[in-house]
């Protein structure tokens, strides 16, 4: 099983009122008419990093025009880095088919591990342009702003009790987007990092 361990999160030091101003859809999600869009209707909107443009007409500047950008958020105090380290819950509840659905996600670090492990078992074929592409975007800003989205199977009781006491205090942020509801809590004691952190190491392959 590899390591799935906390996080030192950068997020946005806004209100949950001002959120839905400020993020963005996955990069390859995005159409050109939405990047008009999302570009419109904020200056600190995480598509001017998610998914940049060039500037001036100059092949590959989106990279450098990224890491600035984002070096002026936090200087701004747009931005605000965790401390300590925290795993993230995040709920979204949406609507499919005439039914409310909720979907309940983990936010943490997974450690790299050798292919041969087997440790995280691949579940798509991947290009080459858009590998390439994030990781010009890594080596400028240092950011991951393209998280892989994994699925695991175990029902660890730690996680369990981890939502269970997440629910009975408010959410980190809370707020409506695109006819779906959010919350996200960030949780950083050391007792349930620990336990989270140990449950998903003696389970199975991601």
């Amino acid at each position: 099983m590899p390591r799935v361990l906390p996080l030192a999160g950068l997020r946005y030091a806004a209100s949950s009122a001002e959120l839905p101003q400020l993020i963005s859809p996955p990069y390859d999600v995005i159409s050109p008419d939405e990047q008009v869009t999302l570009r419109a209707l904020s200056p600190h909107n995480a598509i001017h990093v998610e998914l940049p443009a060039d500037e001036g007409g100059v092949p590959g500047s989106r990279y450098r025009a990224a890491a600035a950008r984002l070096a002026q958020w936090r200087r701004e105090g747009m931005l605000q880095q965790d401390a300590p380290p925290a795993y993230y819950l995040s709920e979204t509840r949406f609507m499919h088919a005439g039914e409310t659905l909720r979907r309940r996600d983990l936010l943490a670090a997974l450690a790299a591990e050798p292919w041969a492990s087997g440790a995280v078992l691949p579940h798509e074929h991947t290009m080459s342009g858009p590998k390439a592409d994030r990781l010009e975007l890594l080596r400028a800003t240092h950011l991951n702003a393209s998280p892989i989205w994994v699925l695991f199977r175990d029902r660890h009781e730690a996680l369990e009790q981890a939502w269970s006491a997440a629910e009975t205090r408010e959410p980190t942020y809370e707020f409506s987007w695109r006819g779906e509801d959010h919350r996200l809590w960030a949780i950083d004691d050391d007792a349930t990092l620990a336990a989270i952190q140990a449950a998903f190491a003696a389970g199975g392959p991601l």
